[in-house]
């Protein structure tokens, strides 16, 4: 699973290239195939992601990584991925272009 920076629309497209979840220029693609939902291949931004949380600068990336544990521990709810989630990464830009990226594993 992975939990992305999206504070704008075209960021997750961006981002599946950036960090190698798919071809440049198939960004869309994980889209239009479901890849990305929840019962999909590569989960994304199952929190809602940044938009959804009124992304409050400063703490997005706690978020990001309670989502997560959330999902390694089996505790997200109606958001619980439907099978084990073993690795997941966290991916945070911050002021000036800072870009921090956390992989986590169970």
């Amino acid at each position: 699973m992975v939990e992305m920076h999206d504070a704008f629309t075209i960021e997750e497209l961006v981002y599946y290239e950036a960090l190698g979840l798919t071809p440049k220029g198939e960004g869309a693609r994980l889209i239009q195939e479901a890849q990305t939902e929840i019962h999909g291949r590569i989960p994304v931004n199952t929190s809602g992601g940044l938009i959804s949380m009124g992304h409050p600068l400063g703490p997005t990336g706690l978020g990001h990584i309670a989502e997560i544990l959330w999902q390694m521990r089996g505790q997200a709810g109606a958001r619980q991925i439907p099978r084990d989630v073993n690795v997941a990464l966290a991916h945070m830009v911050g002021a000036g272009g800072v870009c921090i990226v956390h992989i986590f594993r169970q």
